[in-house]
């Protein structure tokens, strides 16, 4: 059995060296009704939409290893499947939210992950909150990262990828207290998580296509989360990494798995206060606030509450300050979006590098984000020639590249 760094040194081998994609593998004759019967139910279907907003790509490569895996098929053909895709169709309208494990642990072993994945990105192509459980569970069932990896590929969005992950750093047993700097440097099993966050991150994937080294980083914020549980040593374990801009990615990751458990402390806020208990519990949390602040200030309807977030941030100082104007245009964006115009009327607070980071957070978006080319269009409107100038290198980047000059700002700010 190969140790944890052993595993890493092969996963970081199949990203380097050209893993092709598989999501566009062909169809074999026995499996064609039920792809008939799959299209001609989802089309009845409404289909609904996550809130990061990005379009998932569906391409496969043929990939002989994984075709012949039991848990890529599932274990089912002929009208055994159809009638069994039927149930888990019917069963995903009928659970409260799709990010529960039991749906995938009760039809991965019939279905296989194909069939589950093809069909999840086919009727909502925004799917990244829904897979994770789902690579969670193929990590457990394949006791193989590299297997896991392969299998996952970039569904949705990663959300698969991530959820393998983040089981993979479960496996540590690490003590919260012995985490900290001592005298003698930090616990064998802390160097050894270091070691293959190291490993794991240390370059974009040239093989899994638009996986940059900011998400991999946000994927071991997921498993920094699940190990600490809390906030706190999160942010701690993040620190692993030495770079700024990919602990900041870290912390987003971090922020995302624990939201559900911050939400519903914050829900005890009456209704109307609800935003400033967002926005403090992420000025008291993170020296990035936009790390965390994504996940929490929803869409605003307005434009005078997107700038009620950057007045907030008028009063800060240093990287809360640069990371909360930015946090302001990322609130925004949504809003922007659906009326281009109203460009001319936001990140006009601060000063000359607040707005900039403010333009950065509203153009900045993941690659095959289904508002892109809205924003784009709102970029040419925009009169502040300055601005324009940030707002069309923005939209020529992507989320979770860390080599942005512009979001980079933050990070320089002592």
């Amino acid at each position: 059995m190969l140790s944890k760094l052993s595993k890493f040194t092969v996963l970081a081998t199949l990203v380097g060296l050209g893993l092709a994609s598989f999501w566009s593998l062909s169809i074999s004759a026995e499996e064609s009704t039920m792809d008939a019967i799959e299209h001609e139910v989802a089309h009845e279907m409404t289909h609904g939409m996550a809130d990061d907003g990005e379009m998932t790509p569906s391409r496969f490569g043929d990939q002989e290893i994984i075709r012949n895996h039991p848990l890529w098929l599932g274990r089912l053909r002929g009208q055994e499947q159809n009638l069994r895709m039927r149930e888990f169709i019917t069963a995903l309208e009928q659970i409260k939210t799709r990010t529960e494990r039991s749906i995938y642990l009760e039809f991965i072993d019939d279905l296989g992950v194909r069939r589950i994945v093809e069909h999840i990105q086919g009727q909502n192509p925004f799917c990244h909150g829904e897979l994770h459980a789902l690579g969670s569970i193929i990590r457990e069932r394949t006791n193989n990262l590299e297997t896991s990896f392969q299998l996952c590929q970039d569904a949705c969005t990663y959300a698969c990828l991530h959820g393998v992950l983040k089981t993979h750093f479960s496996d540590y047993q690490i003590e919260q207290a012995d985490f900290s700097e001592k005298e003698d440097g930090l616990s064998t099993e802390t160097e050894r998580l270091k070691e293959d966050v190291h490993q794991l991150c240390k370059k974009d994937s040239t093989a899994v296509q638009d996986f940059y080294r900011g998400n991999c980083a946000h994927a071991v914020g997921h498993a920094f989360a699940n190990i600490a549980q809390n906030v706190p040593t999160a942010k701690e374990y993040c620190t692993l990494f030495e770079e700024a801009a990919m602990q900041y990615y870290c912390q987003s990751g971090l922020f995302m798995e624990l939201r559900e458990e911050i939400q519903k402390e914050l829900a005890q806020n009456a209704a109307g206060e609800r935003w400033e208990a967002e926005m403090d519990f992420c000025l008291n949390n993170s020296q990035w606030p936009s790390a965390c602040l994504h996940f929490f200030l929803g869409r605003p309807t307005q434009l005078r509450q997107i700038d009620a977030v950057a007045l907030k941030c008028t009063g800060l100082k240093g990287k809360p300050r640069l990371s909360c104007f930015y946090a302001a245009g990322a609130y925004g964006h949504s809003y922007i979006a659906a009326q281009p115009k109203e460009v001319n009327y936001t990140c006009q607070y601060g000063n000359a590098t607040d707005r900039k980071l403010c333009v950065s957070g509203l153009f900045l978006r993941k690659k095959g984000h289904e508002r892109a080319e809205a924003l784009k269009v709102a970029c040419q409107t925009m009169r502040d020639e300055e601005l324009k100038s940030v707002c069309r290198d923005q939209t020529r980047r992507y989320l979770y590249q860390i080599d942005n000059p512009v979001k980079g700002l933050m990070f320089d700010e002592g």
